[in-house]
């Protein structure tokens, strides 16, 4: 058979390689794309639940505030028990027994900011463990996708060849076998099992 008979099908068969060629080169994208999308969103949520579950309870805006408008209110409670007892001529025990209440109501203040911290830490972590999971089903959903996009093109990829190499006829196929190695230099052309068969190597499948 002249080469010359080879051409129409040796270009369309060509053609499709290259076309499955740019559809792999597609998914590993996307691929690559997700792993870094993944990566930067773990980052970040990790990041957050860090700051918010390590953090003081009592180094936080809204703590602070409380804590000074309590202590404020509390000063000026005890200046008017001390100014009363000056001015009725009371002992000191009255402003002690003053003293002591502020001191038990600032106690009770920082223990409730504490409990709602700890609920807080609650709520973070559980958001936390949340967000993982949602990312982690959002990249086993992608990897699974790609593997099975990159084993049907493997697929296309061999049985396209397959008939072509039967449509030549069985006289023609290691001649022609020989030439389409030749002239494509494409590495995911399939290698030659022991038992004579064909399969595709794992590397040429495998995200970059």
């Amino acid at each position: 058979m002249n080469l010359i008979n080879y051409a129409a099908p040796l270009i369309s068969f060509l053609s499709e390689q290259d076309e499955y060629n740019r559809q792999m080169d597609m998914a590993k994208l996307r691929q690559n794309m997700m792993n870094d999308l993944y990566q930067r969103q773990m980052d970040n949520a990790t990041t957050a639940f860090n700051r918010s579950y390590y953090r003081n309870y009592l180094d936080n805006a809204n703590s602070r505030n409380m804590l000074k408008r309590v202590r404020e209110e509390l000063g000026e409670q005890i200046k008017a028990a001390r100014n009363r007892a000056v001015a009725t001529g009371a002992t000191g025990e009255a402003v002690a027994a003053v003293q002591k209440y502020n001191n038990r109501t600032l106690d009770n203040v920082v223990g409730s900011l504490a409990a709602a911290e700890e609920a807080n830490k609650e709520n973070v972590a559980s958001l936390y463990d949340a967000q993982r999971q949602q990312l982690d089903n959002m990249m086993t959903t992608s990897t699974m996708k790609y593997f099975e996009d990159a084993s049907a093109l493997s697929k296309a990829m061999n049985d396209s060849r397959q008939q072509l190499l039967m449509g030549f006829g069985s006289q023609y196929m290691k001649r022609l076998e020989d030439f389409l190695r030749r002239q494509s230099g494409n590495d995911a052309w399939p290698e030659q099992s022991n038992d004579g068969g064909d399969y595709f190597s794992d590397e040429n499948y495998m995200m970059s």
